[in-house]
């Protein structure tokens, strides 16, 4: 059924009951809630990114809903101007509290732990610490059991002139070649992953923007790319625009770089503000498998004191991801036992992935084994259905094992994952 607002109105007023018939269910912009007829009420409103949105905005549809539900990230959204282009500036609604946090107040909350983001380990565990205060979950990729890391720090040279109106020094042609090289070598080994380009510099988003475009006609692998990624398609954003935006794999540029003299200045842009931290969040959060930041400036001058909070936890948290080592968890005595016997079949055993009792692989080819005692505690639908589903999302292949026959049949279990490794590497 396909109405304009003027019909829709007409019809609520006229045939109510036939209305909630038709359509029980409505999506709407914030900005389009007047358009709906005044008599038009909802059992239940859910505002979403509600942390992105001012009570302002959301007073429309809340004033029609008897029951109110609201879903936002306090750590990465703020209410913002609207723009459609780059823009690094500070807007004036930075000090705006959100209708997620006013709600907040007087409303019960519930914080979702499990995200359902899959990322590097060293990454997820950054994330997880510095912005979530331990306090969130995530699915680990197998990727990262075969050496992948779910963060890559690339510097480059990165001198250029200081321009006189902002007295930066934004988009240096080096860091600029960086990047482009960066998509085409994505778009040749990884076409299978969606890919953004986010920077803190509205300058540096303009001319990658540019770039990319100059390369394209001469450049049939990205050609190709872009066309096979027309749902998420490739994109270049400001980290103001990037906020509900994610890709598989994102390339961060910081945007700033040093004088022609070596000098390293303090003032990048937005990062150097207030509003520094909550955009450091923004970018380390973009990417759901891999994040590459490409900057001209090293972890040690970002976290010079003379930098702002935001740029120094920029420094911090690519310092601490990069030199992440797991943890080793304490195995159940039947889990090292069958660990034991896969080792002697030729498996390599991974014992430090979050979240799997046990873990291993054969060549590319990864399984994670859980047992009773670790989905227990689950529901039936999280530990039947999500679980496994997930964890093949993330590219393992997935056994559930009862321990009383592991406890029994030791053997007849090891040849059992045997086999899903073997079977694993004779289909790829």
């Amino acid at each position: 059924l396909t109405v304009g607002p003027t019909s829709v109105r007409n019809l609520v007023t006229v045939a109510p009951t036939l209305t909630d018939i038709l359509a029980p269910v409505w999506c709407i912009s914030p900005y389009a809630v007047g358009t709906l007829s005044p008599d038009q009420k909802f059992d239940a409103v859910i505002l979403v990114d509600a942390g992105a949105m001012s009570v302002a905005e959301a007073a429309p549809a809340i004033s029609r809903g008897n029951q109110i539900v609201t879903f936002g990230d306090p750590v990465t959204d703020r209410p913002t101007s609207f723009t459609v282009t780059p823009d690094d500036s500070v807007d004036a609604g930075i000090g705006a509290r959100s209708v997620l946090a006013e709600l907040a107040r007087i409303v019960p909350t519930h914080a979702m732990t499990m995200s359902y983001r899959p990322l590097g380990t060293g990454l997820a565990a950054q994330v997880a610490t510095h912005l979530y205060s331990g306090g969130l979950r995530s699915w680990p990729l197998a990727s990262t059991s075969l050496g992948e890391t779910g963060l890559s720090f690339i510097t480059v040279e990165g001198k250029g002139p200081l321009d006189e109106k902002t007295g930066r020094i934004e988009a240096t042609a080096t860091e600029l070649d960086a990047i482009v090289a960066n998509v085409v070598e994505h778009a040749t080994l990884h076409p299978e992953h969606s890919l953004m380009v986010i920077s803190a510099s509205a300058v540096t988003v303009a001319r990658v923007q540019e770039a990319i475009h100059s390369a394209l006609p001469a450049n049939r692998t990205l050609q190709d790319f872009f066309t096979r990624h027309a749902d998420s398609p490739f994109v270049v954003l400001s980290l103001h625009q990037a906020s509900a935006v994610t890709r598989d794999r994102v390339i961060f540029a910081l945007g700033f770089g040093r004088s022609p003299h070596g000098r390293v200045l303090s003032d990048l842009g937005s990062l150097s503000t207030e509003d520094g931290e909550r955009l450091i969040a923004v970018a380390m959060t973009r990417a759901t498998r891999h994040l590459t930041v490409i900057s001209a400036l090293s972890t040690a001058e970002l976290r010079d004191e003379r930098m702002s909070t935001g740029v120094n936890a920029l420094g911090q948290f690519i310092d601490e991801t990069l030199a992440f080592v797991p943890v080793q968890s304490t195995q159940h005595p039947l889990l090292h036992d069958l660990g034991t016997r896969l080792s002697a079949r030729g498996a390599t055993l991974l014992t430090d992935v979050p979240g799997i009792p046990l873990a291993a692989r054969m060549g590319d080819i990864c399984v994670a084994i859980d047992i009773d005692d670790n989905i227990m505690p689950m529901t039936l639908r999280e530990g039947l259905r999500i679980r496994p589903n997930m964890l093949a999302r993330c590219g393992w292949r997935y056994a559930r094992i009862h321990e009383l026959q592991l406890f029994l049949s030791p053997d007849l279990v090891a040849d059992q994952i045997e086999r899903i490794l073997r079977d694993g590497q004779e289909a790829t």
